[in-house]
């Protein structure tokens, strides 16, 4: 498991774009209702069951397990490993790919983006994989503790991250209220490096290190798409405020055609430009035209970043 600088000049605003589990949901691989049931343990009487949708999303699996989500992630960790995209959902998936984005978050424990981009993908339980790649210096203390916030697959264009981890190590899936705090805690103490970093940075006129996926949110051009938002997704929520009050530079875009009015009232507060438009009823048509969308709004074809000039360098 190879050490991936991934760096760019200081004040170089990363485009980065997070894709969620809608794409999944319209092309019937893995929706999140079915994942809560590959966890489900017990069967309860109808009205308990019906009270489970009143239920956070985090707070589900807790019910559902009897708090025994690590457990359960660790038995169908091989199982989410083998899920592959249609050929509809890879062909939509690569034109995502081929955008010329900085990096893609994604917050699937699957690997439908990297094989979809590369035919050869393997990847199996507990197993090295030759395209994860660790974005800290291997000396640093940030290294020994391991975190999935630190892991990305490279060798596949452009890097993916797998923010809230990944079906290979089950032990950094987060799914249950409890990981999604310890997760939380996790980014948290990640936020004063980056600051003391770039102020360090920005004296000695020295190129910005990137060390982990927060990173990358918390300094880029974020565009959300396929994924919901849910208000109880609490861990990115406090992202996106910690962005607007301490890393303004970057703005986030957010496209959501049925948000809820309470999520449009928040995203709102917090500097999120939502955009609503170009859904027809039908999601994978949706997702194919903001594809284009996205190549004609948010990149000048004329330029090439000093982002990608300065990654292509640390390749070779």
């Amino acid at each position: 498991m190879n050490y991936r600088k991934i760096r760019f000049p200081f004040g170089y605003v990363p485009k980065i774009l997070l894709i969620g589990n809608g794409f999944n949901r319209a092309f019937g691989l893995l929706p999140s209702a079915e994942l809560l049931d590959m966890l489900r343990t017990k069967k309860d009487r109808d009205d308990r069951e019906r009270s489970l949708e009143n239920l956070p999303f985090p707070l589900r699996p807790i019910a559902l397990t009897s708090d025994c989500v690590d457990e359960r992630m660790k038995d169908i960790s091989g199982e989410l490993c083998q899920l592959s995209p249609c050929r509809e959902e890879a062909d939509i998936l690569r034109k995502y790919a081929a955008l010329p984005f900085d990096a893609i978050l994604t917050t699937n424990y699957t690997y439908e983006i990297e094989r979809s981009v590369e035919p050869d993908f393997r990847v199996f339980p507990g197993k090295t994989c030759k395209h994860r790649k660790v974005a800290v210096d291997e000396g640093s203390e940030n290294h020994k503790k391991k975190f999935s916030t630190y892991y990305c697959f490279d060798n596949i264009r452009p890097t993916i991250w797998h923010i809230h981890g990944e079906a290979a190590r089950h032990s950094t899936m987060i799914i249950g209220h409890y990981f999604y705090g310890d997760l939380l805690s996790k980014i948290q103490q990640s936020v004063e490096p980056l600051k003391s970093g770039l102020a360090i940075c920005k004296k000695k006129n020295l190129d910005v290190t990137v060390s982990s996926w927060v990173d990358l949110f918390l300094l880029g051009e974020v565009h959300i798409i396929g994924f919901a938002m849910d208000v109880s997704e609490m861990d990115l929520w406090w992202l996106v405020n910690c962005k607007k009050r301490n890393f303004p530079n970057g703005r986030v875009f957010f496209y959501k055609p049925d948000i809820k009015p309470e999520e449009e009232l928040i995203a709102e507060a917090m500097g999120i430009t939502v955009r609503k438009d170009g859904y027809e009823n039908i999601y994978k048509d949706y997702y194919f035209r903001m594809a284009n969308l996205l190549s004609e709004t948010v990149f000048d074809k004329n330029n090439i970043t000093e982002m990608e000039s300065s990654n292509e360098k640390e390749r070779t």
